[in-house]
């Protein structure tokens, strides 16, 4: 399924949406087109990659929340090349308003198993919050991905309210290279794996674009 639209995007991945794809499918977006709403992932898992390796932007404006992901089904949903910039979400905006608030780029349920590979969260925010890119109480692995100026009030980058999230110093699966680490992330809740954000470096595959470079693929 490829799709080069914030709606056609949508209804592909949408739970309530007639022509949303079968569980275990793989969406392709297309890195030519304009992503800038939200996005909300139920009872659905597969693949969704990006065409070109972190030349698609998922643009909150600064002002929504770019991805929710609330079950998966017991299997992984992965995301792969995407930028997470400017997601946004604030307690006195959230319904209802709970202590669970946060994920500016991403928030992901108790009952959510995700794959994040060779993405970049950039200024991903949360007023009152945790987690200005990613809040989580699932099960997270996270591949070879850069965390840039995000902010929280707890968590800057990551806030783990439950569930185990794992940060890897390596490609994901079926590449080859390694990552260069950058920075240490700002975290809240205990992370498994190296806890490191990562800036440029080397993933590989046959036939595809094998530079995970954030000083190249920026957004200004």
């Amino acid at each position: 399924h490829n799709v080069n639209t914030h709606t056609a995007l949508s209804d592909k991945i949408s739970y309530s949406s007639p022509s949303k794809i079968a569980n275990g499918d793989t969406v392709i977006v297309d890195s030519s087109g304009s992503y800038t709403g939200s996005y909300s992932l139920s009872y659905m898992y597969g693949d969704l990659y990006c065409s070109d390796l972190l030349l698609c932007v998922f643009d909150g404006g600064g002002s929504r929340r770019i991805m929710s992901v609330t079950e998966t089904r017991a299997q992984t949903l992965t995301i792969r090349g995407f930028k997470f910039y400017r997601g946004y979400v604030s307690y006195y905006y959230e319904t209802p308003r709970t202590s669970n608030v946060g994920g500016g780029g991403l928030k992901a349920t108790s009952s959510a198993i995700i794959s994040i590979e060779l993405c970049v969260f950039e200024q991903c925010s949360v007023l009152n919050g945790a987690g200005g890119a990613i809040y989580s109480e699932g099960t997270l692995n996270i591949y070879a991905t850069s965390f840039i100026n995000n902010d929280g009030y707890y968590g800057d980058d990551i806030y783990k309210k439950g569930g185990v999230t794992t940060v890897h110093n390596t490609c994901p699966a079926g590449y080859t290279g390694s990552p260069v680490i950058e920075s240490s992330l700002a975290y809240s809740g205990y992370i498994t794996g190296t806890s490191k954000s990562m800036s440029s470096g080397t993933c590989c595959i046959s036939g595809t674009d094998c530079t995970f470079d954030v000083t190249t693929h920026n957004v200004n």
